[in-house]
Parts: structure tokens; C-alpha cells; sequence
């Protein structure tokens, strides 16, 4: 088992210390430094937020694979750096994503971990077999970007293994899939039927519940009208505001998230109350509390838009299904059964007392 492993982190140290232009070799004196960084690493105990760590520390250790603190960061940084360039978001959003990519990277590191451990020990694939693909791979995205592969990995600035890391285990896991684990359960035209009708039966229901939301609300709208319910008090007993006053703060045209919504609590005049307004995810009653005028300059160049002080009673809607045409959701549930057959083989993995799984640092999470 050790040699598997100190072959896979050979292959790793390889591409870190030992590329050149488009060729790469395994040396004695790279197996050498495999099997001296394959080693285990002895539990402490003293669980330590990731902030508090030294650079070197270890987060966790899967079977002789070590995730540092710094591996950690340097990869959480390259996620950022391709979701920036590759999501159009702002910076709040960027963050929450990161958020729950560091969240579940640790639980990922470890399953990846132990299916790449038990596809070597199989002998599923081996080191020549991994080296070969992700040489491809490396090739293919360098001279696809006009460069050689020396050229390519200077981009990351030492954070090559990384990047190599990941496209090695990629290709493991696709092999496993593949040869070891099947899929939870053969997708037939009879599963795909039985998929779409469930579907069609579920949003059938979500309609029809959607549809007594809007009614609902429309009796609200009723009472309010007739004097019998107060908006701003009847929207905090629904618990619709969420500053405590009736109210939805103060909106400029623009900066509403839901276009529907917005072109309805634009449209009315201070004091007026909306119809049932239907967003992309709720039911609305719109009440505009207050407006705060345009102002412009000596110039006539407007320098603060128009504001609205809104309040709103709101029920949430019940999501409807996008429904795919057949062949699109036998490739979603093929994926789908491999994923839960993956997930279950990780878990009795991580849960068998041969498979050695320690923490250093950080919580424990198997």
C-alpha cells in the first residue's frame, strides 16, 4: 500500500520538481523523495481554528497524503481566481461561494483520497497510466492557451501540484467509476418515465399550492383595504420584515433582485398598495411607506436618485421542476446514480478501521 502511495505523491513531485518543456521522467531520486513524504502523521489532539495555524501545519492526513495549511489556501485562492474570471458576480456572492467551497473541500479531500488509495491498491490504475492522461491533459490546455507546458505551469507561480493534483485524481476517479463502482441503479426508459410523470405529478401540486398562496394573499389585500388588518403590523406578524418596522429599507430603481417585484413597488405611489405581485420566488403585497425624491445638482444632473421606503407581506412559492427533454435526463440521472454509488463506496471507506484516516488539526468529520 505505501509503495502505491509514494508511487501517486512520485507522480505529484514530478510535475512540481522535475518538468521539462513538454516531457517528464521519473527518477530514482524522485521515488526516494515519495517515500520519504508518505509517511504518517502523529494526531494532536489540540483541534486549532485554520487562522491559528503555522503555514506547514497539518489540516488532515489521508493515509500518508497531507493537506497543509498552506495547500489549503493556495487551492481555495485558485478557486477564487477562476470564479472570478469565469462567474459574473459581485464580491459579496464571490465570498459566500468561497465560503461553501471551503466548506466542503476537506470532506472532498478526504474522499478523493481514499478512492484514489483503493483504486491503486485494486490495481485499477497505476502510476504510468495517471502520468500519461494527466500529461495529456496538461498538454492539451497549454497548447490550446499557446504555450508550452513550462510556459503553462510559470502561470501559477509555484502552485503547479495543485493544479496537477486535482487533474490526477480526476482521472483516478473516472476510472473507478468506470471499473469498479456501478452506478446505484440502471437508468431504463421506464426509470426515465417514471422520473417525468413523478415530476409532472409534483408540479402539477406545486401549482395548485401556488395557486392558494396568491389566494391568500388576495384575502390579505381584501382586509387591509376594508380596515380590518394594518399592512405595516400584519407584515411583522408574518414575520415579512426584517428590520423589526413593516419595513424593506430603502430601494433605489435598480437595486431590487427581482425584476418583477421591483417594476411593481416602482409603479405605485407613496401609500399605495400593490395586487399580488408574483416574483421569480415569492408572493407579494408591495405597500410603499415612503419616497424620497430625486435630487440633482445646480446642472439639472441627477446626484441621488429616487429612494422607496418599502414594506411587503410575503409567502414563499413552491419551486417548479424544470422538466428536461428524455435524453437530457437519462446523461442528469446516469450522473446522479453514480454520484450516490461514489458517495456510499467513500463512506464505507472512511468508516473501515483498516482505512486510516487522521487529524492533526481542525474537526474531525467521519
Amino acid at each position: 500500500m505505501i509503495r502505491n502511495i509514494a508511487s501517486l505523491v512520485c507522480l505529484f513531485l514530478v510535475f512540481l520538481m522535475g518538468c521539462s518543456k513538454d516531457s517528464f521522467t521519473l527518477t530514482e531520486e524522485m521515488t526516494q523523495i515519495a517515500e520519504r513524504n508518505s509517511g504518517s502523521f502523529a494526531t494532536n489532539s489540540v483541534h486549532k481554528k485554520i487562522a491559528d495555524m503555522e503555514t506547514n501545519d497539518v489540516i488532515v492526513a489521508v493515509n500518508g497524503y497531507p493537506l497543509t495549511k498552506q495547500a489549503f489556501e493556495d487551492f481555495m485562492e485558485l478557486r477564487l481566481e477562476g470564479l472570478s474570471k469565469g462567474e459574473s458576480m459581485n464580491s459579496l456572492a464571490l465570498s459566500q461561494l468561497m465560503d461553501s467551497h471551503r466548506e466542503k473541500y476537506i470532506p472532498s479531500f478526504i474522499g478523493q483520497r481514499l478512492l484514489v488509495d483503493n483504486a491503486y491498491e485494486l490495481g485499477i490504475v497505476t502510476t504510468e497510466e495517471v502520468l500519461s492522461s494527466v500529461e495529456k491533459k496538461l498538454k492539451k490546455v497549454a497548447h490550446k492557451s499557446g504555450m508550452t507546458v513550462d510556459e503553462y505551469l510559470k502561470r501559477f507561480k509555484g502552485r503547479e501540484k495543485y493544479f496537477l493534483y486535482e487533474s490526477c485524481v480526476s482521472y483516478v476517479i473516472n476510472k473507478l467509476i468506470s471499473k469498479k463502482i456501478p452506478p446505484k441503479r440502471e437508468v431504463s426508459p421506464e426509470f426515465v418515465a417514471a422520473v417525468q410523470h413523478q415530476t409532472d405529478v409534483d408540479n402539477a401540486a406545486a401549482e395548485e399550492t401556488n395557486k392558494l398562496f396568491k389566494a391568500r394573499l388576495e384575502d390579505y389585500r381584501r382586509q387591509i383595504l376594508e380596515k380590518n388588518l394594518d399592512f405595516v403590523e400584519f407584515a411583522k406578524a408574518m414575520g415579512s420584515d426584517e428590520d423589526g418596522e413593516g419595513g424593506w429599507d430603502e430601494f433605489e430603481e435598480g437595486d431590487m433582485d427581482d425584476p418583477a417585484i421591483q417594476a411593481a413597488a416602482f409603479a405605485l405611489r407613496e401609500g399605495e398598495i400593490s395586487d399580488v405581485v408574483e416574483g421569480e420566488e415569492s408572493l407579494e403585497l408591495i405597500k410603499v411607506l415612503q419616497i424620497t425624491p430625486a435630487e440633482t445638482n445646480e446642472s439639472g444632473r441627477v446626484v441621488s436618485r429616487e429612494r422607496r421606503k418599502l414594506s411587503h407581506i410575503s409567502i414563499e412559492k413552491v419551486p417548479m421542476i424544470i422538466r428536461s427533454n428524455d435524453i437530457q435526463l437519462t446523461s442528469e440521472l446516469r450522473a446522479q446514480m453514480q454520484t450516490r454509488a461514489v458517495n456510499e463506496y467513500v463512506n464505507v471507506l472512511s468508516t473501515n478501521k483498516a482505512t486510516r484516516i487522521e487529524y492533526p488539526n481542525g474537526k474531525v468529520l467521519f
